[in-house]
């Protein structure tokens, strides 16, 4: 399993209770702008449109630079994401609950060499919460530092 990008920012604001696989359908000047390391999945979200299909918005995938058709195509366009019906009923029923987002966490491929997208299902954190997070990090991080130090 190659990753290709992570989403470090959604683990920051978010907390994921749940995760999920989707599939993703791209052009092929698509596909060889990922395996280039050529997307960004910060500020992009999943979102469901009529109960029926989830898309990825706001991915920015670089146009590849050998590619003729890039002008015509939309960089920004929607993705559409390939889940089964049940999977998209359940996001659909956790989006509509005050709070709840669903967010891109990675791209990656699997062993088939197929683009995979990990999906987050996650709560919005507040700026307290935050802090606090990195204050308990840092505290573990000295923790541990001062254990390797005295050899216990």
């Amino acid at each position: 399993m190659k990753s290709y990008q992570e989403n470090k920012k959604a683990l920051v604001d978010f907390e994921i209770i749940e995760k999920f696989e989707a599939g993703i359908i791209l052009f092929g000047w698509e596909v060889k702008s990922i395996k280039n390391h050529q997307i960004t999945l910060g500020g992009s979200y999943v979102k469901i449109k009529e109960g029926e299909d989830a898309y990825l918005v706001n991915a920015k995938i670089k146009p590849w630079k050998f590619s003729a058709f890039v002008d015509k195509e939309q960089p920004d366009r929607e993705k559409k994401l390939l889940l089964h019906k049940k999977q998209i009923r359940y996001l659909l029923g956790l989006q509509k609950q005050s709070g709840i987002s669903i967010v891109p966490l990675s791209i990656y491929s699997n062993e088939k060499g197929l683009i995979k997208l990990l999906l987050g299902v996650g709560k919005g954190r507040k700026k307290y919460d935050k802090r606090n997070r990195l204050k308990e990090k840092d505290m573990a991080r000295r923790i541990e530092q001062d254990r390797r130090k005295h050899n216990f």
